[in-house]
């Protein structure tokens, strides 16, 4: 298992370098104004990284391939990782383990339909946001479980963190339903992206942290 979380750290990590590596590369626009240059942190959504043409209309073709590289490099290694995890607890949790691989699996399927349905082809779009919007909530569930489990074992702080970051996933669904719409104003795309952003970072930072417990489990068993 520990060549496994391994891994795991390393694409986290590979990932994270080609979301920031793609930015340069992205050609323009963001959802308001279609004329800007280049990628903004505060305005641009990470999605659009991966748009095979921006929102300036220009094609986009090496910032949607280095962000796809990324993206599904760590799917695979996430997958096999969250999949093969639970199996280090030394509690049976039952049905909870089937639930949390479950949710794992399709959260790694969301994350999948979201490269593969670019928001900028119209008849992509309807399925991106289902893949977006779904694959958020199963992550939030496989946190949840994670976190019940490591707290089981008397892991409290990781239990901690990892809850932290499950109420931040539903945080910002709460906020994508109820929030201010990022169509309509500067200020409404701003906290959109970045809150975005913030949810991305705190899910590596959780999964990086994630594996270092199962490496804990693992030398305890």
């Amino acid at each position: 298992m520990s060549s496994i979380t391994s891994k795991t750290r390393q694409y986290l990590i590979f990932y994270t370098i080609c979301i920031f590596a793609a930015m340069p590369f992205y050609q323009g626009g963001h959802l308001l104004d279609s004329t800007t240059d280049n990628y903004n942190f505060f305005r641009n959504f990470i999605s659009d990284l991966g748009r095979t043409i921006s929102l300036s209309g220009e094609r986009n073709l090496t910032s949607f391939a280095i962000f796809s590289t990324g993206t599904l490099v760590l799917l695979g290694s996430l997958t096999r990782f969250l999949f093969l995890g639970i199996s280090q607890f030394k509690t049976n949790f039952g049905l909870l383990t089937f639930i949390a691989r479950i949710a794992a699996i399709y959260s790694c399927i969301g994350v999948l339909g979201v490269v593969i349905t670019p928001v900028n082809v119209p008849s992509l779009y309807a399925l991106h946001i289902f893949f977006a919007i779904s694959m958020t909530c199963a992550i939030g569930i496989t946190l949840v479980l994670y976190s019940y489990f490591f707290y089981r074992e008397n892991y409290i702080d990781y239990s901690i963190l990892i809850l932290v970051s499950a109420l931040s996933v539903v945080g910002y669904l709460a906020f994508i339903e109820y929030g201010p719409s990022a169509r309509e104003s500067l200020i409404g795309l701003t906290l959109h992206a970045s809150f975005q952003k913030y949810i991305i970072l705190m899910m590596v930072i959780t999964f990086f942290y994630m594996t270092k417990g199962i490496d804990l489990l693992n030398d305890k068993i």
